[in-house]
């Protein structure tokens, strides 16, 4: 739908109707009036603390801080609003990825945070299962008990013997009739 919409402006710009100046002075406006209206909604607040506790976060753990700006606080009331993720998920991921050792790294604005979010969120989910089956091990020590049974090299022989007895050799020129060999 939104190429339609390209074409035909390209059209009214190719029919001299518009100017590329127009156009960009229309995008600017509607660019400048989108964030002000977004600061009149209830998701701005939520973003602004957010984007505060990332930026202390990220402080905290001595790399260089974001500015607080329109457009990180922006990027993450999108994340709010848009991505329909809500605060308290949202603050749940900004605390897990300030104390993990490789996110930390990585999520140093709310731009990267918005674009990392779902793969941070698996991964959280990811780590707290592997946490919940290690701990279902400890509790079963007869899993962690379990030991494979030893086999004798004869034994071992004794197998191929019998895999090379049943194999069936393949006929000369089928390599060439399934196109391997030219």
């Amino acid at each position: 739908m939104t190429d339609i919409y390209k074409e035909v402006l390209c059209q009214f710009i190719q029919a001299g109707k518009l100017t590329l100046q127009e156009v960009e002075d229309m995008k600017g406006y509607l660019e400048s009036t989108s964030i002000e209206r977004s600061r009149q909604t209830p998701t701005w607040a939520a973003a602004e603390a957010l984007c505060q506790r990332l930026h202390d976060g990220i402080t905290a753990n001595s790399y260089r801080a974001f500015k607080m700006n329109v457009t990180n606080i922006s990027a993450m009331e999108r994340l709010l609003r848009i991505d329909q993720v809500s605060e308290p998920e949202a603050r749940d991921i900004i605390e897990w990825c300030l104390a993990h050792e490789f996110w930390a790294s990585v999520i140093l604005s709310p731009v990267k945070f918005r674009k990392h979010y779902a793969t941070m969120s698996a991964r959280k989910v990811e780590e707290r299962n592997k946490r919940e089956r290690d701990s279902a091990k400890e509790k079963h020590p007869t899993a962690a008990g379990f030991q494979p049974k030893v086999v004798s090299d004869e034994e071992l022989y004794a197998r191929k013997r019998q895999r090379e007895a049943e194999s069936v050799p393949m006929p000369s020129g089928f390599k060439r009739v399934l196109g391997l060999v030219k």
